[in-house]
């Protein structure tokens, strides 16, 4: 039984420590013959630095049983190989001796170090409980990591952890810790706070380790930090719902600018009238006026509920600044005051009007939060030299909180805020960014803690020549030198707005044919094709067809036939078909008799030329 037990096996002299007898096990796992084995002492398989360790040991040991006792041991080559030692006190042909019993814990502690690192390196919480759950096993350092708190608290009270959790989720995820974690049910999700009062989202999951006869022997668990992907569920799920709040805003749009173009083409039409009385023509002019703010404010609608494509504009900076200061001082808030200065000088730009107002409404809003108690938001305008190029300035400061240090560098970053949960997606300062950028401009901040934060904002000049000709005023005669009797088919879904820019183009010279849809719109082109000049089309329309397939259809036909898309949604909503380039293809509602006449003659004109 000795010489051919599996595991190695010696006797020694309790008083020399001089092998007696060894076995085959033995000289396999050290490679020392017995021979050599004989003429060594148990000192000579030690590391010169544990020798005095083991004659401390060996003094100690009574007659009868020692416990295990684990000690580090070098084979002939060298190795040094983790044991455990069960040794028994005997006597051997008169001599007192100890009858040794080695195991070889070296593969053992190689597979205990690996898992060690492992789990110390893992980002998730790793758990060993006993299987009464009374006591913590192992827990990896990632939970001093997440928990904030150190991992010794969970081996001197097992169930420490559950004093984080969120009040309104601890009863429910003890309960489940209590019943599921040893049938292998429990996946639980739950709020935490840490000591410094920040809460974080846990995915915490257990599995029970069963023997052959299904008795559990442990419980293993991993609990992972969910915060961030928990956060990018919400940001999705209110991107959804921002979603559907911009289809409506466009549907309710479409109509509203359907409306307004109609207000805007009789105001219009009465303003054409001769010997219109001169407070008539003021009403006419003041009904104009009313219909661009409205238009405005319609923009802004579906500005801030959806992605717009670029239709860029030339106008002056601080017109957008000075048409959006009451509803910023209505965004804002009473607690809040709104300085605007806008510079005397013209800041002309190439731009689209809707992202710039996007650009300062955020800006203006970034502002109040920075201001909980309270404050002043300073909007200013001027000119700048950026790189000896003239820009137009637009500054928003605020006299609030300032931007904490170690978190400006990410602050432009897309879902980066530092608000509290449901006041902030992370997206706003990122897509001013964008816009800045599509805009060919810069922006920069300024921010010291206590003292507020300054955003400055710069976009290149252009010529103040350049900016948008209008047109013939709505109240001259309608009349086109393009006309020349020339046909145009209308089509419109709308009868009061189909109605209204025939009157309007009929008064200007040409000769119109309308549509109510675009099945009805193939039939006059079919019948009067060789003589029509330009086709004007909504976008959206019933009976299945939209203006985008009636104008395929038609150019099937012929290429060269002009067509001029209209509609009262965004252009993106509309289609994202045709690239629509407002004054050449595309007229937005609602839309001026003017306007109308210009981008019509502007559009014959350039077919003629080619």
């Amino acid at each position: 039984m000795f010489e051919d037990n599996p595991q190695p096996m010696w006797m020694y002299d309790r008083e020399t420590l001089a092998f007696l007898a060894v076995n085959n096990a033995a000289m396999h796992l050290y490679g020392y013959t017995r021979e050599e084995f004989l003429a060594m002492t148990i000192r000579d398989i030690r590391p010169p630095e544990d020798v005095p360790a083991l004659l401390r040991a060996v003094a100690a040991v009574d007659s009868g049983y020692t416990p295990p006792d684990q000690w580090r041991h070098a084979k002939k080559d060298g190795t040094i190989i983790q044991v455990e030692i069960t040794s028994h006190t005997i006597d051997f042909t008169g001599r007192a001796a100890e009858l040794v019993l080695v195991r070889d814990l070296t593969a053992w502690q190689q597979a205990e170090d690996r898992f060690r690192e492992l789990a110390e390196t893992i980002e998730d919480v790793f758990w060993v409980m006993d299987a009464r759950k009374s006591r913590i096993l192992y827990v990896s350092p990632a939970f001093a990591r997440i928990w904030g708190r150190p991992t010794q608290i969970l081996y001197d009270s097992p169930m420490s952890w559950a004093e984080s959790i969120h009040p309104e989720d601890r009863a429910r995820v003890v309960k489940a810790a209590a019943t599921e974690q040893t049938t292998g049910a429990y996946d639980e999700e739950y709020r935490i706070v840490r000591p410094d009062g920040t809460v974080r989202w846990i995915r915490d999951q257990a599995f029970p380790v069963r023997d052959a006869g299904a008795r559990v022997l442990r419980v293993v668990g991993v609990a992972r930090d969910i915060t961030e992907q928990h956060e990018l569920e919400k940001q999705f799920r209110h991107a959804q719902k921002m979603e559907a709040v911009g289809q409506l805003a466009g549907g309710v749009a479409h109509d509203f600018n359907n409306i307004l173009t109609a207000i805007q083409f009789n105001a219009s039409l009465l303003q054409s009238t001769e010997d219109l009385p001169a407070e008539a023509a003021e009403c006419a002019r003041d009904i104009e006026d009313a219909v661009q703010r409205a238009a405005g404010l319609t923009r802004q609608l579906l500005t801030f509920s959806r992605k717009q494509v670029m239709q860029k504009r030339y106008l002056d900076l601080n017109s957008i600044v000075t048409e959006m200061t009451t509803m910023l001082r209505r965004i804002i808030g009473e607690d809040v005051v709104v300085d605007v200065q806008c510079t005397t000088d013209v800041l002309p730009i190439h731009a689209d009007p809707g992202m710039i107002e996007k650009v300062l409404m955020n800006l203006a809003v970034n502002a109040r939060d920075a201001m909980p108690a309270g404050g002043t938001v300073f909007i200013e305008t001027s000119a700048a030299l950026v790189q000896e190029v003239l820009h137009a300035r637009l500054s928003v400061r605020d006299t609030g909180t300032g931007i904490p240090p170690e978190v400006q560098a990410r602050i432009f970053e897309p879902f980066f805020t530092t608000k509290g949960a449901g006041r902030g997606t992370g997206l706003g300062l990122a897509m001013v960014h964008g816009i800045v950028e599509q805009h060919h401009g810069v922006i920069a901040f300024d921010s010291v803690a206590g003292c507020g934060t300054t955003f400055t904002v710069c976009v290149p000049c252009v010529s103040a020549a350049a900016l948008d000709d209008t047109g013939p005023s709505s109240s001259a005669a309608f009349h086109s030198p393009e006309a020349d009797g020339q046909l145009i088919l209308v089509v419109e879904d709308e009868a009061g707005v189909r109605q209204l820019v025939s009157t309007i183009l009929t008064r200007a010279g040409y000769r119109v044919l309308v549509a109510e849809h675009g099945v009805a719109a193939l039939a006059q082109w079919a019948a009067h094709k060789d003589t029509i000049a330009l086709v004007l089309t909504d976008i959206v329309m019933p009976e299945g067809m939209t203006g985008v397939d009636l104008a395929r259809a038609i150019h099937r036909d012929s290429a060269s036939c002009p067509i001029v898309f209209t509609s009262g949604y965004a252009p993106e909503a509309a289609t994202e078909q045709v690239e629509l380039v407002e004054g050449v293809n595309f007229l937005p509602k609602p839309l001026t008799a003017a306007r109308l006449l210009a981008v019509v003659g502007q559009v014959l004109r350039a077919a003629g030329a080619d």
